[in-house]
């Protein structure tokens, strides 16, 4: 619902009347591609938050509802104001801007003004409230995010546009997953279901060993010169040198585990997503985001808070450059919860029938 339709066939259907594009569709053959423009939801972090009322009660003002609409086109209830002193402003992370999805388990969710008012006036001392926050509200230093004003609110809600086409995929899509706790989620979706997920043999130029196999251990290549010309050719997805010796996994590699019908499992930068898109390999890339530093270190309690902070660090500058290369992001409380996000993704991304990225068209 809501997508745009770009090109049918190869046919320009963006400034053309109703009657023409019903016409291109009805003369498209029995089988269509179709380009379109899909509307992406803007990105938002779900939190329980806990208020314990006082004197100026729960201390917020709110917009929005059915018939009342804060945003145009979003039933939603927004938070317009914290009052100083009440029990919003003393806990702190309610922000103008957010939007209150439910109050003690009763949805606030296309619901009318008057509703919402009532629903939250009617409350016990203690208030549990469900609230979703633009994740494009996170700043770089800490492990929260900045009140925006009610100018800048309304500009993280504007929605972006990419262009996609539905394709038929007759192999087992390669699997990157960013983010903390990547290499655990790696570890264990080998060992739990070998059968379904691989990996793939890489190449160097390094002297093999008297115990290494050839296409076992690495895929040994006679000369350096050769791998870099193979590099420079993009028939590499990554590749780098440790000791004075190349190190790569390349394309034809990750082609051989997915046509054996097993997801590969790639321990990638996020770069190597666009390279495989590139060689019609699409690969299913789950960015794992944190929720804040707390976070990462329930998710992983042998870190130090300095190893959590950075590994933060890298996440918001990882999702900052490549968010549109995901296939899906995932949090969770609990690696528990995060892996079974992961599972369900790869699960539901596995095809025959996938959207992907068109760039080429526009």
């Amino acid at each position: 619902v809501n997508d745009s339709i770009v090109f049918v066939n190869d046919v320009d259907v963006r400034e053309v009347t109703h009657s023409i594009a019903v016409e291109a569709l009805k003369e498209a053959g029995p089988v269509v591609r179709l380009y379109v423009l899909r509307r992406r939801p803007p990105s938002e972090r779900v939190t329980q938050i806990k208020l314990m009322k006082g004197p100026k009660g729960l201390g917020f003002s709110i917009a929005g509802g059915v018939g009342n609409q804060h945003v145009p086109g979003d039933n939603s209830i927004y938070v317009t104001k914290i009052i100083e002193g009440g029990a919003a402003h003393r806990d702190g992370r309610l922000q103008i801007g957010d939007k209150i999805l439910a109050v003690n388990h009763v949805s606030l969710e296309d619901i009318l003004h008057e509703d919402a008012v009532s629903a939250l006036k009617n409350t016990g001392e203690v208030v549990y409230l469900k609230v979703a926050t633009p994740t494009s509200q996170y700043i770089h230093s800490v492990d929260r995010y900045s009140p925006p004003d009610l100018t800048s609110c309304r500009e993280g809600f504007v929605h972006s546009y990419e262009l996609v086409t539905q394709i038929e995929v007759d192999y087992a899509r390669p699997v990157i997953i960013l983010g903390p706790t990547k290499d655990r989620v790696n570890d264990d979706l080998l060992s739990e279901f070998p059968d379904k997920f691989g990996s793939c043999v890489p190449h160097t130029t390094r002297p093999r060993r008297d115990y290494e196999v050839d296409g076992r251990d690495y895929h040994f290549v006679a000369s350096r010169e050769q791998m870099e010309r193979d590099i420079q050719s993009h028939r590499f997805i990554e590749a780098g040198q440790y000791n004075n010796h190349l190190y790569g996994t390349s394309v034809q590699s990750v082609r051989q585990v997915a046509e054996q019908g097993k997801h590969c499992i790639l321990d990638v930068s996020a770069n190597a997503v666009r390279r495989l898109q590139a060689a019609l390999l699409h690969p299913v890339a789950i960015f794992i985001r944190p929720r804040s530093l707390e976070n990462i270190l329930d998710l992983n309690k042998r870190l130090s808070e300095d190893q959590a902070r950075k590994a933060l660090d890298r996440a918001i500058k990882l999702e900052q450059d490549f968010l549109e290369c995901f296939t899906a992001i995932v949090h969770g409380d609990s690696f528990e919860e995060v892996y079974h996000q992961v599972k369900g993704v790869i699960e539901e991304q596995s095809g025959p029938y996938i959207w992907v990225p068109a760039r080429d068209r526009l």
